[in-house]
């Protein structure tokens, strides 16, 4: 009997000293995470990546998933906590240029690059470039300097006077071809009634529209072909081309999902990013290029593309899927089929496959 009360008691010491230390461990996590809160420390890390593989591809495949620190960056806890700080205009610098990253924004036009230029300038409060820029406030931010600074990512839309090998990182920015070319048609063709499109700024175009009845003129069928081309053509070769570390960023995802595709973009740069910094980048996350939405049926895709054009189009994004295919690459536009078929599940299989 006595021995089965030492035992009894030894077991109850055990359970006691048992939840005595899971009760501190939970006190001490919850400490932690109200610092973290507090004071803005970087759950995300500098994460290392590999830059020697061959292949473009999505961040899932490449990047490491997402973590149990990724929901510090829920929106709600994030309002709870800096509802009621300013988010004033970011004030931005420059990198050393002894930085090993030089990281190319490529893109056709139209495709959500000033906007995503904003959003990494607020995240990072470091300055995007064009590859064509070659100053900032007096220091040179060319992308081939090795001394001075540089800027974090620069934005190119051709092909042209681009030495990719100077890139060792890509941001490859997507849209659905028929929102990139009617929108690209609008920064083009826009009308204030202020000023001609010559005379307007860049922010100015792109905040305006082109008068509906271009979208039935000579003029807006050499658009669309000369821009259909010219989409395939630059995605194409950057498959092909580029060979360092990349990402796929598509437009139609930052809109449904903003809050993943930023901690995309952290993660991929290897920023510090602290949670009043992502606040704030959510907050003024519109920037100064968007244009206010318009309803307009007249100028809806649906009905500005004829069925010949529409074909094309398809046959555009199947031939860039097939590519990606072929060289084992993850680009999330088979979505964009849907707008262009009604059988968007086999809708490539009537064109011939890229070889």
């Amino acid at each position: 009997m006595a021995v089965s009360l030492r035992v009894i008691l030894q077991h109850s010491r055990i359970i006691i000293m048992t939840g005595v230390y899971l009760t501190f461990l939970s006190v001490l996590i919850y400490i932690t995470e109200n610092q973290y809160l507090n004071q803005g420390v970087n759950p995300l890390k500098n994460i290392p990546h590999k830059i020697e593989h061959p292949r473009l591809d999505s961040v899932t495949l490449r990047e490491e998933p997402f973590t149990s620190v990724d929901w510090k960056y829920d929106l709600g806890k994030l309002h709870d906590t800096f509802r009621n700080d300013s988010c004033p205009e970011r004030k931005l610098g420059l990198l050393s240029s002894n930085t090993p990253r030089r990281t190319g924004m490529l893109s056709f036009q139209a495709s959500g690059s000033s906007w995503t230029r904003h959003l990494v300038e607020n995240l990072s409060g470091i300055y995007t470039c064009s590859v064509t820029r070659v100053t900032i406030q007096g220091e040179s931010v060319r992308l081939n300097n090795r001394s001075g600074k540089i800027c974090i990512t620069y934005k190119r839309h051709k092909l042209q006077n681009l030495d990719i090998s100077l890139l060792t990182d890509a941001i490859i920015l997507v849209r659905n071809p028929l929102y990139v070319i009617k929108s690209y048609f609008h920064y083009i063709n826009g009308e204030d009634g202020i000023k001609p499109s010559s005379e307007r700024n860049d922010i100015e175009k792109h905040k305006t529209y082109a008068n509906t009845s271009l979208f039935y003129s000579p003029k807006w069928e050499k658009h669309v072909a000369t821009c259909l081309k010219g989409w395939k053509r630059q995605y194409m070769s950057w498959i092909k081309l580029f060979k360092g570390r990349s990402m796929i960023l598509v437009y139609e995802n930052m809109q449904n999902n903003l809050t993943k595709e930023l901690c995309r973009l952290i993660r991929f740069l290897g920023l510090q990013v602290t949670p009043r910094d992502f606040w704030c980048t959510w907050v003024n996350r519109e920037g100064e290029r968007h244009r206010t939405p318009r309803n307009l049926t007249e100028t809806s895709v649906d009905n500005i593309f004829t069925a010949a054009q529409r074909k094309d189009l398809l046959e555009a994004v199947c031939e860039v899927l097939e590519l990606a295919r072929t060289l084992d690459i993850d680009v999330d536009i088979s979505q964009y089929l849907e707008e262009l078929s009604d059988t968007p599940r086999t809708a490539c299989h009537q064109f011939k496959k890229v070889t």
